[in-house]
């Protein structure tokens, strides 16, 4: 999973640099030089496909994590209930497996990714602003 959430970070890291590709174009249709569209359509193209394919690799690493984890945690939890002598009838075990089980997929396909991106790229693209100038950065840390 953490392989994973550092895939999306470098994905989300790819925002900065096709949003400069894409200024970089405007400031030279500004000026009258429209041969800077090709370079900066190619290199958003180029990062859109990157921002793709990593979080396509991510995507599938969290998949195979989560689904070796609810396999693993219904192998526990059969052997424990085997051994365990309880009150619990096989129908409250079978829902616990089959349906409460697999509802730790989202947590780990989605939301642990999340918080992942949330605690780095808001840091990163705020440093990036005040490299820029530091009133875009006051300005990003207003709300």
């Amino acid at each position: 999973m953490r392989i994973a959430g550092t895939f999306a970070v470098f994905a989300g890291l790819v925002w900065p640099i096709q949003g400069a590709a894409l200024a970089w174009a405007i400031s030279g249709w500004v000026s009258g030089d429209m041969g800077r569209t090709g370079p900066a359509a190619l290199i958003f193209v180029l990062g859109g496909v990157l921002r793709a394919g990593l979080n396509r690799r991510a995507g599938k690493w969290l998949f195979d994590a989560a689904d070796q984890r609810i396999t693993r945690e219904r192998a526990a939890l059969i052997g424990r209930e085997a051994r365990a002598r309880t009150d619990a009838g096989s129908a409250e075990i079978a829902v616990l497996i089959v349906q409460k089980l697999p509802l730790l997929q989202p947590w780990i396909t989605r939301y642990h990714v999340a918080m992942v991106r949330v605690a780095i790229l808001p840091a990163v693209l705020l440093i990036l602003a005040f490299w820029f100038s530091w009133v875009i950065g006051l300005i990003g840390t207003d709300r």
